[in-house]
């Protein structure tokens, strides 16, 4: 069993990599969740490593679209991600975890343009959390 959330950061490290190293594309929507995972844990960002092992599978697209999303609020990204809505929706979810405020709005957006209803209690939750430091258009949104 791939071990993403081990204490031991190398070997989720490597969890990553042997998923990329065995080339199998049924990983990629395994995958792809993480990409959402921004934040640092012990000098370990999930979403870089995810990000690495995608490539490595060729998926480097879906890498792209999902960062234009999160860092450029491009919301024409996503058209290269709804074949993989659910894992895309997980990752989403996990990246309104961020420290950034650009990348919970952007990713507010995302989820609302994805008519994500399986998203509404994590972003309810996130958005009283977070209400006075976004901006007044996501508040509307």
């Amino acid at each position: 069993m791939l071990r993403f959330y081990d204490p031991d950061l190398k070997v989720r490290e490597e969890a990553f990599a042997l998923l990329g190293d065995l080339g199998d594309p049924a990983a990629i929507p395994l995958i792809i969740q993480f990409l959402g995972n921004l934040r640092v844990e012990g000098g370990f960002r999930a979403a870089e490593h995810a990000a690495k092992a995608l490539e490595s599978l060729g998926a480097n697209e879906i890498v792209k679209a999902f960062r234009r999303t999160i860092h450029e609020g491009d919301l024409n990204a996503l058209e290269t991600l709804r074949p993989y809505r659910k894992p895309v929706i997980e990752a989403l979810i996990r990246a309104l975890d961020s420290y950034l405020t650009e990348h919970i709005e952007n990713t507010a957006r995302a989820l609302k343009a994805l008519n994500a209803v399986e998203a509404l209690p994590k972003l309810r939750a996130k958005l009283r959390w977070a209400f006075f430091t976004l901006s007044d258009k996501t508040r509307r949104a």
